[in-house]
């Protein structure tokens, strides 16, 4: 029996997948706080991250959704802004 990772979607090439799989991440991380633990601990925001460069305005704005859902606490925005994601949301806001 293989181990699938937890990221496996995200990993696909396809805009849509991710897309969708970013959606149910940022409704699944909606006020709940294992579900944000889960996502952090599991590494899955780090490929969130690498979303934000995209050209397609639909991924760039759920990953930013999911990244504010995920950042609600001193301790994730610290280890959120380890990632260096800061300077990359400034190039969005420019």
């Amino acid at each position: 029996m293989s181990e699938e990772r937890d990221d496996t979607v995200l990993i696909e090439d396809d805009e849509n997948l991710q897309i969708l799989a970013t959606v149910s991440l940022v409704n699944y991380t909606l006020k709940n706080a294992v579900m944000k633990n889960v996502i952090m601990a599991g590494g899955i925001l780090r490929r969130i991250i690498g979303f934000l460069v995209s050209k397609n305005n639909d991924l760039v704005r759920h990953a930013c959704a999911l990244l504010n859902n995920c950042t609600k606490t001193e301790q994730y925005r610290q280890t959120v802004a380890s990632f260096q994601v800061i300077p990359m949301l400034l190039l969005i806001l420019q």
